[in-house]
């Protein structure tokens, strides 16, 4: 009987860790210096950079 109170507790504790993620790290990531000449909004809260020789960076928020 004592099992039926357990258990409900261990399935939810299971349950929030598994969402919890364990080992975060960036994945294709690229780091790069430049001068940006520009910043303009690339859409609904979106930024976008611009460089000084005609390429421009999108940052997705």
């Amino acid at each position: 009987m004592k099992y039926l109170y357990i258990l409900p507790f261990l399935a939810l504790f299971f349950m929030l860790k598994s969402c919890i993620i364990q080992n975060p790290k960036p994945e294709d990531c690229e780091i790069k210096e430049t001068t940006v000449s520009g910043i303009s909004e690339g859409g609904t809260s979106d930024i976008v950079f611009h460089e000084t020789d005609g390429y421009f960076y999108y940052i997705n928020r």
